[in-house]
């Protein structure tokens, strides 16, 4: 089944961007949580009475925004766990803390990403943008949901709509991406470390095997043949193809969540037919956050007097996945609503959240089914069921 197709947004209910009410006992995940949007949803979690998890690379950095957060909430339920998204065995150390113990979580909000002024692989042996804004994110969804599956299937009714939550935080830059031409790639080139591309360049010392996936990154945007071609490496073509990966496999995700749980209910497993999980991405808009820390210096200097005059702030950004997390309007956790795009009008600008459409290609079901079945190439095993 395709996901609910969204509204254009000229046609779209307009709905606030704020929400009233107590989250006293959810627990809530929030990854890049030490700065930008990722600290102003945290806060706002925290400000609600929830416990907050800030899933940080940066021990150092988390720990001073949570000592923002607890002093500015009173809420001393604020905690930091290591997540660096760049490690795969990280986000699956990560998510064992949860499982483990058998931990319920409320709500996560995959908002940490990157960009980067210059081509590199990270020490799995991926191209980092792809990794740190698809690859990653998409792993950790895959093993949180049984957190949130348990979650749901506590709260009163069981399995109610909009029980927990889960929220990818997208980008409109997935406009611009390739992820079709990627993936024919992809699917006709060999995974050897003699493979052409950006793949073949891994140091084989970290531990890194080749996967075509963005190996046609170096040769039609970096121009890696003829030198380093960090000077061509295009930042926000590439941002913007790993997001579109993204949101495409967040609509996958919702698509195969209700699969299991409609055919588990068919064999008498689930008697309401609901997992009780939201699934949706979004968008925050163009929002002045140290999103390209990592992008070229001068690019960063120059664009710094254009970001302050003409972008959102940070917590005008948190305002979309924030009302994702906690409305409990129809359009956000009724049925059939999971997999949905949501953000405001403009991308420079508030306003009320409204849903949007998402590019064709993170659309097309063939396009995430694919997907999927490659991240489960790259990132390995995942046990299990979803959430059933």
């Amino acid at each position: 089944k395709s996901p609910r197709a969204p509204r254009s947004h000229t046609r779209t209910r307009k709905m606030a961007t704020t929400v009233a009410g107590s989250m006293a006992g959810k627990l809530c995940v929030v990854t890049g949580a030490n700065c930008g949007i990722g600290k102003e949803i945290a806060m706002e979690f925290a400000r609600a009475g929830a416990r907050v998890v800030m899933a940080c690379r940066s021990r150092d950095r988390a720990a001073s925004a949570a000592e923002d957060i607890v002093h500015d909430t009173r809420n001393p339920h604020v905690e930091f766990r290591e997540l660096d998204l760049a490690r795969l065995s990280s986000v699956r150390a990560f998510a064992a803390g949860f499982n483990g113990p058998l931990e319920r979580v409320d709500v996560l909000i995959n908002n940490a990403g990157a960009m980067f002024g210059a081509r590199a692989v990270t020490l799995d042996g991926f191209e980092a943008t792809w990794q740190v804004n698809c690859l990653g994110p998409h792993l950790l969804a895959r093993l949180m949901m049984p957190a949130l599956a348990r979650a749901a299937a506590a709260a009163s009714p069981p399995h109610a709509p909009g029980a927990a939550r889960y929220v990818y935080v997208g980008s409109r830059l997935e406009q611009r991406g390739k992820v079709a031409d990627e993936l024919s790639l992809a699917l006709c080139q060999p995974k050897t470390q003699d493979a052409p591309g950006l793949q073949a360049a891994v140091d084989t010392r970290a531990g890194g095997t080749a996967h075509p996936m963005f190996s046609s990154l170096p040769r039609a945007l970096a121009s890696v043949e003829g030198g380093t071609g960090d000077d061509k490496f295009d930042t926000f073509g590439v941002y913007g193809t790993a997001k579109q990966a993204g949101t495409a496999l967040t609509y996958e995700l919702a698509r195969r969540v209700e699969a299991e749980v409609t055919g588990a209910a068919a064999r008498g497993g689930n008697n309401c037919g609901s997992s009780g999980i939201t699934i949706h991405a979004c968008t925050p808009g163009l929002v002045h956050t140290n999103l390209g820390r990592f992008a070229n210096p001068v690019l960063r200097v120059l664009a710094t007097p254009v970001q302050w005059a003409l972008t959102k702030t940070s917590k005008q950004g948190a305002e979309v996945p924030l009302w994702l997390a906690r409305s409990e309007s129809d359009e956000i956790i009724g049925a059939g609503s999971s997999g949905g795009y949501f953000g405001t009008e403009g991308s420079f600008a508030p306003g009320p959240v409204v849903a949007l459409v998402s590019s064709k290609t993170s659309r097309d079901p063939k396009v995430g089914s694919k997907l999927w079945d490659l991240c489960q190439e790259m990132h390995g095993d995942v046990d299990g069921p979803l959430v059933t």
